[in-house]
């Protein structure tokens, strides 16, 4: 297993990669080590990396994709799921700096606050 340092050492498409393959893990129920996701979003947030919010787009659209529609009111007026995905990532960057990012103590929280920004931009848009 990596120590934080080996892990901060990777490259960010060793991590990115690390990433989907641990979170393929996870949606099996197999074993998996969070800690690559968390590094992407650390990357983006923290070393403020345009590639890694890229990388973590791209990894993520499935599930805020997901979460955008189960929250989704079929009557609204047509406005394209990624917009309330684009909305979700931006409503995040925008909230969690360098600091914040340090109150997220595992990849569990920072998911938990990004699905929040998801719901809250569903919310905002009904309003």
């Amino acid at each position: 297993m990596l120590s934080v340092t080996d892990l901060q050492d990777c490259s960010l498409l060793g991590v990115a990669h690390a990433c989907k393959r641990e979170s393929q893990c996870y949606l099996q129920g197999l074993p998996n080590d969070p800690r690559y996701c968390y590094e992407l979003f650390r990357r983006a947030v923290v070393e403020r990396n345009q590639e890694a919010w890229e990388l973590l787009y791209i990894q993520y659209l499935p599930l805020m994709l997901g979460w955008i529609k189960k929250h989704r009111n079929p009557d609204t007026d047509g406005e394209e799921t990624v917009y309330f995905v684009n909305a979700a990532f931006g409503k995040f960057a925008l909230a969690v700096n360098a600091e914040k990012f340090s109150s997220f103590p595992n990849l569990s929280s920072v998911l938990g606050y990004l699905q929040m920004c998801a719901k809250s931009v569903m919310i905002d848009h009904r309003r």
